[in-house]
C-alpha cells in the first residue's frame, strides 16, 4: 500500500489499517506485540503484550501516523536520558529525535539540564520518528528495532 492511497482520518480506516498491520505482524512473527487504533486521533499504536507499564519503560509509546502524505513510525518517551545508550542505534536507523525544547538529540537534552534549575534529570516528553514509504516496511522495521523497544 503506497502512501497517498493510505488515511487514519477516520475510526473506519484506522481500524481497517489496524487489522492489516496486525496481521502483517503476524506474518513476520511479532507475536509479542499487539496494534490498536486511536479512538480519538489518526493515530495506530502498538503496545507489548506484556512488560513493565508504559510508565516505567524507556519507550512509553510507539504509533504509526499520516503526516504530508508520508507514514511515519515513532516512538516516544519520558525522561531523555533514559534512552541515551539506545539512540546511536536509532540515528543509524535515520529516526529523528525531536522535543517540545527544540533540542537535537536527547545528550543536548541532558546536557541542557545539568545547567537547569534541576541538574538531576532531562525531563519532558520525546520523539524519534522515521518516515516508512509504505504500510509494509512497517513489521520488517519495527523487526529491526524491536530489541531496541523493550
Amino acid at each position: 500500500m503506497a502512501n497517498n492511497h493510505i488515511s487514519f482520518e477516520n475510526e473506519s480506516l484506522r481500524g481497517k489499517y489496524t487489522k492489516a498491520i496486525g496481521e502483517n505482524f503476524k506474518n513476520n512473527n511479532l507475536h509479542n506485540w499487539y496494534v490498536s487504533p486511536s479512538v480519538t486521533k489518526g493515530e495506530i499504536f502498538i503496545h507489548p503484550k506484556d512488560g513493565l507499564p508504559e510508565n516505567e519503560r524507556a519507550i512509553s509509546r510507539i504509533s504509526l501516523q499520516i503526516k504530508d502524505n508520508a507514514i511515519s513510525l515513532g516512538v516516544s518517551g519520558y525522561f531523555p536520558a533514559r534512552i541515551l545508550g539506545a539512540y546511536p542505534k536509532f540515528e543509524e536507523r535515520k529516526y529523528k529525535y525531536h522535543d517540545k525544547e527544540g533540542n537535537a538529540s536527547p545528550e543536548e537534552a541532558v546536557l541542557k539540564s545539568l545547567k537547569g534549575d534541576n541538574p538531576k534529570k532531562a525531563k519532558g516528553r520525546w520523539w524519534l520518528t522515521k518516515s516508512l514509504d509504505n504500510l509494509w516496511d512497517v513489521a520488517p522495521e519495527f523487526k529491526d528495532i524491536e530489541f531496541l523497544l523493550k
